[in-house]
């Protein structure tokens, strides 16, 4: 994961000062959030600017998707963050704006947190970390003719792969800005891995929704008799492990197992069980 994340600060102006803003989902220890993919990265990227004497100033932008907040609750927050962000370059020796965001109400907030940066004449680096946005934008026409103009504002944008980069190019994004920079994770090296073949246990951890692939994966355990023998252990909170749970049941799927949410300790342990 470091030489992900030392590319992101190689693509934004340094000097010696390297104070830079993150803006994304942080949320405290002490609240119990999802461990998902953008809390991972931008905890990766803080443990980096500590081991590299990089110092970095948060805006947190964490919250739960189930239920989502109100409208007017997000918006409330979002102007406060916007306020901080205002005060942070204006304090600060800041030279450049990380930001992390998702689809939708996040995407615009970010887009204009971008525009901010550039008004005090700081680059920012825009990493859409929601694939949402790709179906978004193909979907509908409306949403599409307004983000081909706002995806120009942002300094940098991050591309996790090559789909990324075929979207910016049909966004007629100018693709010098776009970086390529590949997803990033830490698994623990002291971490024992199981190796029976004759019990294989597979581990899928992540938000228990339809655009996960949940689904798809019970219809395929159901319908093969050669994965009886495996164990199938779900790891994720979301809107579907209800429905699962009384699929489970009605289908007497005894080889899967439906954890529900799980924290990063907890997490860790299940990597350790599957193989």
């Amino acid at each position: 994961y470091i030489d992900g994340l030392r590319r992101i600060e190689l693509f934004v102006n340094s000097n010696n000062a390297k104070e830079y803003i993150l803006i994304g989902g942080y949320p405290p220890k002490e609240k119990k959030l999802h461990p998902g993919g953008q809390i991972t990265a931008t905890r990766l990227l803080v443990k980096y600017a500590k081991e590299n004497n990089i110092k970095l100033y948060i805006i947190d932008t964490s919250q739960s998707p189930f239920p989502l907040p109100p409208l007017r609750t997000r918006v409330y927050k979002a102007f406060n963050r916007i306020l901080k962000l205002k005060q942070l370059l204006k304090d600060n020796n800041i030279i450049g704006v990380i930001i992390f965001s998702s689809t939708g109400f996040s995407f615009y907030e970010k887009v204009f947190m971008s525009l901010v940066s550039s008004l005090y004449k700081i680059e920012s680096f825009l990493f859409i970390r929601s694939g949402h946005s790709i179906d978004l934008n193909r979907e509908s026409k409306v949403s599409r003719f307004f983000n081909k103009f706002l995806l120009r504002i942002p300094t940098y944008l991050g591309a996790q792969g090559k789909k990324w980069i075929d979207f910016y190019d049909d966004m007629n994004v100018n693709l010098s800005k776009v970086k390529l920079i590949h997803n990033w994770i830490e698994i623990d090296k002291d971490c024992k891995y199981m190796s029976n073949e004759d019990k294989v246990v597979f581990l899928f951890a992540g938000w228990m929704v339809e655009k996960k692939g949940v689904i798809e994966l019970f219809d395929v355990i159901e319908r093969n008799d050669d994965l009886k023998r495996f164990t199938f252990r779900f790891a994720g909170a979301g809107t579907l492990l209800e429905e699962l749970k009384k699929r489970k049941e009605n289908n007497k799927l005894h080889n899967t197992e439906l954890l529900g949410w799980r924290d990063e300790i907890e997490l860790q342990q299940e990597y350790e069980r599957a193989d």
